[in-house]
C-alpha cells in the first residue's frame, strides 16, 4: 500500500472558490486532491477520485462521517500528499467530520474564506436563477437581476462567519487562511511552502464569471437595502470584490 506522506483538509464553504482551489492544487504531480466526501447528487456518487470511490464505504456518511473522512485522507492511488474539502451544511456528518479533523494536528488545514458576504450570496443566488432559467443567460437577453431580502442577507452573513470563527477557533496544528481574492492572483502559490510542495508553478482552473461590482447584481430599486444591511455590518466595502489585490495569508505553525 502506498504511503501517505501528509494530509490537508480545506474548510471553507459555498461559493468561497474552494472548487477552483481543488481542481488547481490537484494538478500537482505529488498532490491527490477530492471535493467533499459528503457531496452526492443524482448525476455522482460522490466527489471523490474514482480510485478512491471504489476504495472507502460511502455509506460512512451517516453512519460514521469521521470514519469516512480518515479513510479518504488515508487513500491515495500515488501522490503523497492526500486532501480534500470540507465545509457544514444541515446536516451532522460534516460538522462532526470538522470537528475531528481540526482538532488533529497531524492534518493540515487550509481554510479559504471569502469574506465579501454580499458576494458569496449574490453568487449563490446567481448560480441558482442560471440552472433554474438558461434563456435569461444567453448573449442578448436583458441582464438578469436580483432581489434583496435584508433579513434573510443578515442572517447567511452571520451564519457564515460564525462558520469561520469556529474554523479558527478548534483548528490545532499547522494552519494557513486564503483569502478568496488571492485564487484569481497567485496566491495560491503560498501553499507551496505550506505544503512542503518543489517549486511549482500553479494556475488557476476554473473561470470567475460575475463582475466586480457586487451591488450591480442586484435591481437598483434594492441598491437603498443592500446599502443600509452593508453598513449594519460595518462592511460597506463590499459593494465591490476586487480581483486585483491580494490579501495578506495568516500563516499558523504547529507549535514545536
Amino acid at each position: 500500500m502506498i504511503e501517505v506522506k501528509t494530509r490537508f483538509v480545506i474548510l471553507s464553504a459555498a461559493r468561497s472558490g474552494s472548487t477552483a482551489l481543488t481542481v488547481t492544487i490537484g494538478t500537482h504531480p505529488k498532490i491527490y486532491c477530492h471535493g467533499s466526501p459528503f457531496f452526492s447528487s443524482p448525476k455522482w456518487a460522490s466527489a471523490l477520485h474514482a480510485e478512491a470511490e471504489a476504495a472507502v464505504d460511502l455509506s460512512k456518511r451517516t453512519t460514521d462521517p469521521v470514519g469516512l473522512v480518515y479513510d479518504v485522507l488515508n487513500f491515495t492511488s500515488g501522490p503523497p500528499i492526500v486532501g480534500c474539502k470540507l465545509w457544514h451544511n444541515a446536516d451532522a456528518g460534516p460538522t462532526e467530520a470538522i470537528n475531528a479533523v481540526a482538532a488533529d494536528p497531524d492534518i493540515k488545514k487550509i481554510i479559504l474564506n471569502r469574506e465579501n458576504m454580499l458576494a458569496c450570496m449574490s453568487s449563490g443566488e446567481l448560480m441558482k436563477m442560471r440552472r433554474q432559467h438558461p434563456d435569461r443567460f444567453v448573449d442578448g437577453a436583458p441582464r438578469a437581476l436580483l432581489d434583496f431580502d435584508t433579513a434573510a442577507f443578515l442572517r447567511f452573513a452571520k451564519r457564515r462567519m460564525g462558520w469561520f470563527d469556529d474554523y479558527r477557533a478548534r483548528s490545532k496544528g499547522d494552519v494557513i487562511e486564503v483569502p478568496y481574492i488571492n485564487l484569481l492572483t497567485d496566491g495560491i502559490d503560498s501553499l507551496r511552502p505550506f505544503l512542503k510542495l518543489h517549486p511549482y508553478r500553479f494556475r488557476q482552473r476554473t473561470e470567475k464569471v460575475n463582475s466586480g461590482d457586487v451591488l450591480a447584481r442586484y435591481k437598483p430599486a434594492h441598491h437603498p437595502a443592500v446599502l443600509a444591511a452593508l453598513d449594519t455590518l460595518g462592511h460597506p466595502e463590499w459593494v465591490r470584490e476586487d480581483h486585483t489585490k491580494q490579501l495578506p495569508v495568516t500563516l499558523e505553525p504547529r507549535p514545536k
